[in-house]
């Protein structure tokens, strides 16, 4: 709810408050006041609960005071020019040449759902709040949109503006969000790493200066995250903060001497300079916010935002398919009848979905050919991939295949016929990355041919699911057509939005999947048109453990592709099939072997597995998630909790085998009821009867799982993980 009350403007969630309050601009040299300047200033955010009622405050600034007097003023928005000597949301060069602007507060009004913006954004909204400010001198004009849903306490953020004069002027920085917080003790958690190692939590303390996450690649990339946790360590309060977009984004957090502290998130500014002519607008991309008094309630908010506000409505709360994928079976070494064989066994276990990876089109028998050449391979399927298609279908699966429209060979077709396709810089020999180039997705002509070549491939073989890659970042950012250079990276990134979008509406039903190497665009831009993301090219259960934890922190379990597949990767803790199924059971499940490889007893255990999860594949992927023990905070053990009203899954596991004589204690359940726990029966874990607790017996005490080493005949110097699941029943009276 958004409500006025004289000078303080109030924005309610369900559990926090947002309050602004308009002040009087006042100068102490009265020849500089201009009767009607107003600022608008954020007095507090946080829960309701720690709420006290706030007095108006004067704003007058002192020509003679302390040369940071201005940074006490809490503005909903900083820019170069007001007297702040912090960093700043807004940096514009204006056409008299200058970066100096005063935005003064105009109006704020009411707006029944959202505001609409080209590209993905929150869904779904209540109502918005639109703040008006205007700099009159540079005819610039500033939008704040501020939207609210009712079932939640995240809230949207992004900033639109307009040139509302006849001269061009540029735009160096924009930022979506700013907020500030009361405190100069803050404890920050980011999510970066590198491919197959993404989103390792890393955490810092700031009590001075400026800390910065941010991404180069013009990706949200596998470094670094755009989700971010800030814990106030002086008031005990706990944020997060995530960025609706998948290119170059920064998240500046800054602990300032005068005893408060400020967060912006948006646009990298790095490379970013944006012409804006007379009339035209710039809107940034969304961000969101929200504070809580635990971890476990921003993460709950976080999930729950995501599953309703950003994800297609197509796919909300549905589950999704168990899915076999060629790849890591068979690489580009595929025909009809080798993948047909696979499929009838995939039918056998219990797989819902087949998907043929990269090299299904023509002349793409290795990493240096035919990107861009999106047409069936009639040497490895006759009839194409209609009929193969028509083949799984017929064993009653579904049917999918890999794409990697963004990228270019320099070996194809579509590059000899259109080298102006590909991003190469005049006179520079272009640096590739795994012998491919990227294509330019600002290019209208280059996306009009993508839709087109793929939507007949779609429609041909009639698919299910598109697993759409991204394996490299952008070097050569240089375009045949008339773009500027500060404006490439955005361009480039709606270009890929521009082609989903067209994609996504041509194919409603159709389930996409993204994927970058792995987890290297796991972002809300990607989730807003493929409902689950590829989390990492590591499936190995023990490395999985941490890269599915931090993951979980901003993204819920729905969203992430996870398989059984082989051990590898470089990790010497291989663990047994059933941990690995432990491990990665969670969220979008699948397999990805050659399964002609293996004999009856393990192709019935992949069988056992997936009843299992049809069982509770519902709870799994879109219960509320709760961790319990955080190999972060702890790296001998790992595990959490999922739940509904009436049941919940437990999921443990020790990442270092110890005499540890661990007590595992439920989260989220309820304390008054009593609870009838079933152990998953594994092959590698003695059997243990079903035990009733009581809920304040589980919270408080904790369940004790002897049995959760390894049955004996194990091999000796065993180095993987042990895991096991437990599900929780709630008994009725």
């Amino acid at each position: 709810m958004i409500r006025f009350d004289n000078e303080f403007i109030y924005l309610e969630t369900p559990n926090t408050l947002l309050v602004f309050e308009i002040k009087d601009y006042i100068y102490d040299d009265p020849s500089f006041n201009e009767e009607g300047n107003k600022l608008i200033t954020q007095r507090y955010y946080g829960p309701k609960s720690r709420y006290k009622e706030i007095k108006p405050e004067e704003s007058k600034m002192n020509p003679f005071g302390a040369c940071y007097d201005y940074d006490s003023n809490n503005l909903i928005y900083s820019y170069f020019g007001n007297g702040n000597n912090s960093d700043t949301s807004l940096l514009i060069l204006n056409s008299d040449n200058s970066f100096t602007n005063r935005f003064y507060f105009r109006e704020a009004k009411v707006i029944k759902g959202g505001v609409d913006i080209v590209g993905p954004h929150a869904r779904n909204i209540k109502e918005t709040l639109d703040i008006v400010e205007v700099d009159e001198s540079s005819a610039i004009e500033l939008h704040h949109y501020y939207s609210l849903c009712d079932d939640n306490d995240v809230i949207t953020v992004k900033v639109k503006i307009i040139n509302k004069g006849d001269k061009e002027f540029f735009l160096r920085k924009i930022a979506s969000l700013e907020t500030p917080i009361e405190s100069k003790s803050l404890k920050i958690y980011t999510y970066y790493g590198k491919w197959l190692e993404e989103r390792i939590r890393h955490e810092s303390t700031l009590n001075s200066g400026i800390f910065v996450n941010a991404s180069f690649a013009g990706t949200s990339s596998h470094k670094h995250n755009p989700f971010i946790n800030v814990i106030d360590l002086e008031n005990n309060l706990y944020y997060a903060f995530n960025l609706i977009y998948s290119g170059n984004h920064k998240e500046t957090v800054e602990v300032n001497p005068v005893g408060h502290s400020s967060i912006m998130i948006g646009i990298n500014d790095y490379a970013f300079d944006y012409r804006l002519k007379g009339n035209d607008s710039f809107v940034s991309p969304e961000a969101i916010m929200v504070v809580s008094t635990s971890l476990d309630e921003t993460r709950t908010n976080m999930h729950k935002f995501v599953n309703s506000h950003i994800i297609n409505p197509s796919f909300q709360y549905k589950k999704r398919p168990i899915l076999f994928n060629s790849w890591e079976g068979s690489t580009f070494d595929i025909n009809e009848e080798s993948l047909f064989e696979m499929a009838k066994l995939c039918k056998d276990i219990g797989v819902e979905l087949f998907v043929i990876d990269d090299g299904w089109f023509k002349n793409r028998n290795d990493d240096y050919h035919a990107l861009g050449d999106w047409t069936p391979d009639k040497n490895k399927f006759t009839n194409g991939l209609g009929e193969i298609s028509k083949r799984i279908k017929s064993l009653g699966l579904k049917f999918g295949i890999w794409i990697e429209p963004e990228m270019i060979s320099r070996n194809s077709e579509i590059f000899k016929n259109h080298p102006e396709y590909a991003l190469m810089s005049k006179n520079r020999h272009p640096i590739e990355r795994r012998h491919q180039l990227v294509i330019d997705m600002t290019n209208k002509e280059v996306r009009d041919y993508l839709f087109n070549s793929l939507s007949k491939v779609f429609e041909e073989a009639e698919v299910d699911y598109v697993k759409w890659d991204f394996n490299r970042f952008l070097i050569d950012v240089y375009s045949s057509t008339p773009i500027r250079a500060g404006e490439y990276f955005h361009n480039f990134i709606h270009g890929t939005y521009d082609l989903y979008e067209r994609l996504t509406k041509r194919f409603p039903n159709v389930l996409f999947e993204g994927c970058s190497s792995g987890g290297g665009r796991f972002d809300l831009g990607m989730l807003y048109y493929s409902p689950q993301i590829w989390t990492s090219d590591n499936s190995v259960a023990y490395s999985r453990s941490f890269i599915t934890s931090g993951t979980l922190e901003g993204y819920p379990q729905s969203t992430m592709g996870a398989h059984v597949s082989k051990d590898t990767n470089g990790c010497d803790r291989t663990s047994t099939l059933e941990d690995r199924f432990n491990i990665n059971c969670i969220g979008g499940f699948g397999y990805e072997f050659d399964l002609r490889e293996f004999d009856d007893n393990t192709l019935q255990l992949f069988k056992k597995h997936n009843e299992f999860f049809k069982k509770h594949q519902y709870l799994i992927q879109f219960g509320s998630l709760m961790i319990i023990d955080n190999p972060f905070d702890d790296n001998r053990f790992y595990s959490f909790i999922i739940n509904n009203n009436d049941e919940a899954i437990l999921f443990v596991s020790e990442l270092i085998k110890g005499n540890h004589n661990k007590k595992w204690r439920c989260k989220g359940i309820d304390s008054e009821a009593n609870y009838e726990i079933v152990f998953r029966d594994q092959n590698n874990a003695p059997h243990v009867e079903p035990i009733v607790m009581s809920g304040k017996e589980l919270i408080n005490q904790g369940i004790d799982i002897g049995s959760i080493s390894l049955n004996e005949d194990v091999e000796e110097g065993y180095q993987g993980i042990y895991s096991r699941i437990a599900v929780l029943r709630k008994i009725k009276n």
